[in-house]
């Protein structure tokens, strides 16, 4: 095939590109179903480009060609070598290889490939690609979705040092899983652009979301907002209850479960079609239900046994919504005692009869001054936000390990 030949069958593709970096070799299944999911829903023609290391096994390296031939498209794979010296210099900060394979992607695709949707693997894409394809950045290098969750909810772990930088928009924040890039406007604009970002990411090791963070900072006020339908986050859709629509579910902190709801069922629908579903896979499903019951009663007892029990409870909360909630599921009365309070303070004495429920950011540091004073947790005091999640109807249980190591 010629040069030309290349570059026109480039330009009449869609290009969709992914980071993987599979540490145990378990998380390849999850790029499986997303693949499937982007496959099952477009007649486009696609082609699919892995970053990958050495933790891509051959095993599931076949299982994804695989899946892609299935549909009558293809596949590329790409080793990302990185030298020692650049993860050296992450080794202080929370920084996933796949996310720097992921700031590699102008240097490693072809030249020829002038244009890329790239996704995380943890998303399903309950759409025609075609539409987000056809999307125009009018301009810009980069379409992106704002991140609801960042940008609306103030609470715990939702927040980041670059959000109070002079100029950023917090409006404006994007979450970096889905990303329709103009590859072409990126060299030019930005010759050194991998090098850029790990820069970016070295100096500023107190930006929570690392790569996220450094991709916002560099294109706050240039990149071409996309409609939410393309990026919609698990959990914001979880906490509003939102039906299932057309769209790109991410399921963002490793939102998989067996439950019988409707986000778990979505991407159920999608991995049941690809290659790491089978026989063996189905039976050993099956034997998770026990243990995943057990620990749902585990934690529903570890949460309310204290408060049932108790002569007395405090909730301390650490913003209107959380205790807007917290006042719906436990009415306020004499028994309950709701307070506002920014800083806790470790030398606070509880008293025996009393269960004190913490929703707030700092509560590894609460239990260990509680626990130094001979405080129990699940006894004299508890996580609010396990009370908050139950409350809501959406635990955050560890289901997701257990589906990994199937």
């Amino acid at each position: 095939m010629s040069i030309i030949d290349k570059i026109y069958n480039h330009a009449n593709t869609i290009q969709v590109c992914y980071a993987l970096y599979d540490a145990d070799g378990a998380y390849s299944k999850f790029l499986g179903a997303s693949v499937c999911s982007l496959l099952e829903n477009t007649e486009a023609k696609v082609t699919i480009h892995i970053l990958h290391d050495d933790t891509l096994t051959a095993e599931n390296r076949k299982k994804l060609t695989e899946q892609v031939e299935f549909y009558h498209q293809k596949i590329e794979f790409y080793s990302v070598k990185l030298d020692a010296k650049i993860f050296n210099r992450f080794e202080h900060i929370k920084v996933s290889p796949g996310s720097l394979y992921r700031l590699s992607i102008c240097q490693t695709l072809p030249k020829a490939i002038e244009k890329v949707i790239y996704f995380d693997v943890d998303t399903i894409i309950h759409t025609d690609i075609n539409e987000l394809w056809n999307e125009d950045l009018k301009g810009n290098a980069i379409g992106a979705i704002a991140d609801v969750c960042l940008i609306n909810i103030p609470g715990r772990m939702l927040t980041t040092p670059v959000f109070g930088l002079e100029g950023f928009d917090r409006k404006r924040y994007f979450n970096s899983g889905v990303l329709l890039m103009d590859l072409k406007k990126l060299r030019e604009g930005f010759a050194n652009f991998f090098e850029d970002m790990l820069n970016l990411i070295e100096q500023h090791q107190d930006w929570y979301y690392t790569d996220q963070d450094a991709l916002n900072y560099l294109f706050n006020k240039n990149y071409r907002e996309l409609p939410y339908q393309y990026n919609r986050l698990v959990y914001w859709e979880m906490l509003n209850k939102a039906a299932i629509s057309r769209g790109v579910y991410h399921y963002a902190g490793n939102l998989y479960g067996v439950e019988n709801k409707p986000y778990n069922n979505l991407f159920w629908s999608y991995f049941v079609k690809c290659r790491w579903f089978n026989d063996e896979f189905l039976t050993d499903s099956l034997a998770l239900i026990p243990s995943t019951a057990a620990y749902y009663l585990k934690t529903c007892l570890n949460i309310m046994l204290p408060l049932a029990n108790a002569k007395r409870k405090q909730f301390i909360v650490a913003n209107d919504d959380v205790k807007k909630q917290m006042t719906k599921l436990f009415p306020e009365n004499d028994r309950n005692i709701y307070r506002v309070m920014q800083k806790y303070n470790p030398k606070l004495q509880i008293n025996k009869e009393d269960v004190f429920v913490f929703l707030v950011d700092g509560y590894s540091n609460i239990k260990n001054a509680l626990e130094q004073q001979g405080y129990k947790e699940s006894i004299n005091f508890i996580d609010g936000f396990l009370l908050y999640n139950w409350s809501e109807g959406r635990l955050m249980l560890n289901e997701y390990n257990l589906i990994k190591g199937l």
